[in-house]
C-alpha cells in the first residue's frame, strides 16, 4: 500500500483510538495511557478496526487464533504508526521464544491446536529465557486445554523436533530448527512473521 493511502487510514485510526482513550480514562489511567495502550493492543492483535456505516470500531478479539489473524492483518498499520514514531518492531517479537512459536506455526505438520498450545505455552511464561533454555515440564497445565491435549501436543513438537526431552531435568526444551533459525525469521518483512489466517479490515 502506497505511504500517501496508508496515512490516510492511519490519521483516521488514530482519531478512532484517540477517541476509545478517552472514553477508555479513568482516574487511574490517563487518555494518553489509555491511547498508548489500546495501539499496543491493536498491534498485539487482541483489538482490530472493523468498518461500519457510521465509521470506524475498535473491537476485541477472542482466542489465541482470532488474535494471531488480528495481529499479521494489523501489522501494516501498526509498522507504519512505529516508522512514524522512529521506534522498533516490539522486542518480543525478536525474542527467541517467539521465533519458535513462529517457526511452528510455519511447519505445515504441526496441527492448528498444537500451534495454539505451543503460543500459549509462551504466553504464559513470565521469563522467555528460562523458557527457551530450562523447558517446561511434562505436567504443564494451559488454561482452556485439557491435560491430555497438552500432553497430545508436546508429543507432536517433539516427533516434529521443534522440542526434546531432556532426561536430566525431565523437563521439554525449546529446539530452533537450524533451517529456520531465530536470525533468518528475524529477517523477514513483517508481515511474514506473523501467523497465517488473515481476514480483511482497514
Amino acid at each position: 500500500m502506497q505511504d500517501d493511502v496508508l496515512d490516510k487510514f492511519y490519521k483516521i485510526a488514530d482519531a478512532t483510538f484517540r477517541m476509545f482513550a478517552e472514553q477508555a480514562a479513568t482516574e487511574n489511567v490517563t487518555i494518553e495511557e489509555a491511547f498508548e495502550e489500546s495501539w499496543f493492543l491493536y498491534e498485539r492483535g487482541f483489538l482490530r478496526l472493523v468498518t461500519y456505516d457510521e465509521g470506524l470500531r475498535l473491537v476485541p478479539c477472542v482466542g489465541q487464533s482470532e488474535r494471531r489473524a488480528a495481529a499479521k492483518q494489523n501489522a501494516t498499520l501498526s509498522g507504519y504508526r512505529r516508522r512514524l514514531l522512529g521506534e522498533s518492531p516490539p522486542a518480543a517479537e525478536k525474542h527467541p521464544a517467539w521465533v519458535w512459536v513462529q517457526q511452528i506455526e510455519s511447519d505445515a505438520g504441526i496441527p492448528d491446536k498444537t500451534a495454539r498450545i505451543a503460543c500459549a505455552m509462551v504466553e504464559n511464561c513470565t521469563d522467555g529465557d528460562a523458557f527457551m533454555e530450562g523447558g517446561v515440564p511434562p505436567s504443564t497445565s494451559l488454561l482452556g486445554y485439557s491435560d491430555r491435549a497438552v500432553r497430545v501436543a508436546f508429543g507432536e513438537l517433539e516427533r516434529g523436533g521443534h522440542m526434546a526431552f531432556d532426561d536430566g531435568s525431565q523437563t521439554f526444551r525449546p529446539q530452533l530448527l537450524p533451517e529456520l533459525t531465530g536470525e533468518e525469521l528475524m529477517q523477514q518483512p513483517p508481515e511474514a512473521q506473523q501467523a497465517p489466517h488473515a481476514e480483511r479490515s482497514p
